[in-house]
């Protein structure tokens, strides 16, 4: 947290249970409304339904980006070390 404070980012500081709408889910991941709808219905991200509304965990986008950030980061270095396949790019996403 204070990495990100001393980059000029903002901080918000809420409980780890703390239930999200997808539009909020959305702003937080920096992607569209849609684009969470989408990970919640390939089961990327776990949700709950309340009433007819979907609504996600803190916790659950905390951990989605601890995974994607890793997933950014093995891709990296396999292209650094040049591990895939000759010709072969990997995917960022």
């Amino acid at each position: 947290m204070a990495g990100a404070l001393s980059q000029g980012q903002a901080v918000t500081v809420a409980a780890h249970d703390t239930m999200l709408t997808t539009t909020q889910v959305a702003k937080v991941l920096g992607v569209s409304r849609q684009h969470v709808a989408r990970l919640i219905d390939s089961g990327a991200l776990a949700d709950t339904m309340v009433g007819a509304h979907h609504r996600v965990a803190l916790s659950e986008v905390a951990e989605y980006q601890r995974r994607r950030a890793l997933v950014r980061q093995l891709t990296q270095d396999a292209e650094d070390y040049d591990l895939g396949p000759e010709g072969e790019t990997f995917p960022t996403g």
